[in-house]
């Protein structure tokens, strides 16, 4: 077949990480902000 649904799950995977790494925040705005932040640094990675 040669498809997979890898990728997706991997991303699925990071944002769970970042959900424990940002539990705790005092808001929803800063929780979306850190993860924001996290997955661009996560994307432009993968770029280069």
């Amino acid at each position: 077949y040669g498809y997979t649904n890898g990728p997706t799950e991997g991303f699925n995977n990071k944002i769970k990480v970042l959900k424990r790494i940002s539990f705790g925040l005092k808001n929803f705005h800063r929780l979306r902000k850190t993860l924001a932040k996290r997955l661009f640094q996560i994307l432009k990675l993968k770029k280069l």
